[in-house]
């Protein structure tokens, strides 16, 4: 059952932890999770939280020796990310699957009982993260109904709508399982097609990704635009996929662990693997029309898209040498600025014009500054850059595998080359 501690509640001789009003909030187990484990999450309620800034230490949820049940909270010893603490992983779970929701309550039951059938079939372990992005219709209280008949069903409750990329992001931030499967809470993709991805995902693929081939969606309002985003996306990443919105989609885990969202770049994710070395494929699956609630889709959403787009390819291109994109414009202005200035020395040698007159003097000063200041922006870039990597401590490059190294994991099976 699905039992609610406040911070209040908090074992005795155990510090609580403190939160920051406004983040997300999470509704789960504490105590017993699934198969009897302790420890499985924790609840943590608006009421409860402290109002505290950024600053505040992360805490977790510990189990050790001084504290055999796993009661109580762990300080990380950096800053606080949210407002809850992830559950701790479950080692035995295989498959998550990660639901948005946003003014769902006429579709979640049905969704749920569709997802359990489809997932019992299989016999893996399996949970489901609802993420509830500020839902008004009381999509929030059938989530809390669901988890407690099922501790299988984790809810994650935001303060206010953040939007899908955002709740997806923190769904997969919480996900424990090997495979993580998004899927839209409307209803219109087939939970039947999960075990399609999940087949094709363990042929050796980091992403597979879902192509809704025949779309039960308008055309002019939806599929054009779609249509026309995808393509354009398609040639400024270099991977071709047909549908990029396609929520559901199969990942592995250990794939999105580096990855952090934004804006509407959950559709480009299959771009971000394919960057880090992993392959993607895609595959169709079945899309079906709209039978409760209304649709939250608007063209506004492709706009955005296009503006994302520009931010991934910089990212994808340019993260770890900004100085060359940026150095780039800088040579091509001071070049121009040469070049003006030259015709403007030869001209007043020639044929003695003034220099205050003559445009391509006031031109060359212009060009020179501005190409100045696009090599020092770029500097300043490649300082953040390298500060960057090296407070984390992470390269900014990644190994595949290590061969013949004592101590060191086994390289994973060949992939085969990414298709789509």
């Amino acid at each position: 059952m699905c039992e609610e501690r406040p911070l209040s509640a908090c074992p005795a001789g155990l510090p609580a932890p403190r939160a920051v009003v406004g983040r997300p909030v999470v509704l789960g187990t504490v105590g017993r999770g699934p198969g009897g484990r302790v420890g499985s999450g924790i609840s943590l309620s608006n009421a409860s939280a402290n109002c505290l800034d950024d600053t505040i230490e992360s805490w977790r949820l510990a189990k050790g020796r001084d504290n055999p049940q796993g009661y109580g909270w762990r300080p990380e010893g950096r800053r606080a990310r949210s407002c809850y603490h992830h559950p701790v992983s479950d080692p035995s779970c295989d498959i998550s699957v990660v639901f948005p929701v946003f003014n769902e309550v006429d579709n979640l039951r049905d969704l749920y009982r569709e997802v359990v059938s489809v997932l019992t079939e299989l016999g893996r372990p399996f949970e489901m993260i609802f993420c509830d992005d500020g839902s008004t219709d009381g999509s929030l209280e059938v989530l809390k109904e669901l988890a407690t008949r099922d501790e299988r069903v984790r809810v994650i409750a935001f303060a206010r709508n953040y939007g899908q990329t955002a709740a997806l992001d923190e769904g997969f931030r919480a996900a424990s399982g090997r495979i993580v499967i998004p899927m839209d809470a409307d209803r219109q993709n087939d939970p039947a097609d999960i075990p399609r991805l999940l087949r094709r995902l363990e042929e050796g693929y980091d992403v597979v990704s879902g192509w809704r081939h025949q779309r039960r969606d308008a055309f002019w309002t939806k599929t054009l635009p779609s249509r026309v985003a995808n393509r354009i996306v398609s040639l400024v990443t270099g991977v071709d996929l047909h549908d990029y919105g396609c929520t559901l989609k199969a990942y592995r885990k250990s794939i999105l662990q580096d990855i952090r969202l934004y804006g509407e770049m959950h559709r480009l994710i299959p771009a971000y693997v394919r960057w880090a070395g992993g392959t993607v494929a895609e595959m169709p699956v079945r899309h079906r029309p709209r039978t409760a609630g209304r649709s939250k889709y608007n063209l506004g959403k492709s706009v955005r898209l296009v503006l994302d787009l520009l931010t991934v390819r910089f990212l994808l291109g340019y993260s770890t040498k900004p100085l060359y994109f940026i150095g780039r414009y800088g040579l091509l202005a001071c070049a121009l600025g040469t070049l003006s200035m030259t015709w403007t020395v030869l001209k007043k040698l020639i044929w003695r014009e003034p220099l205050y007159t003559d445009p391509f003097f006031l031109a060359a000063i212009f060009l020179f500054l501005a190409g100045f200041q696009f090599l020092f922006f770029g500097l300043l870039a490649e300082m953040n850059m390298r500060i960057y990597f090296e407070t984390r401590g992470k390269p900014p490059y990644q190994v595949k595998a290590l061969i013949n190294f004592p101590g060191k994991p086994a390289p994973p099976e060949a992939s085969p080359d990414a298709t789509t």
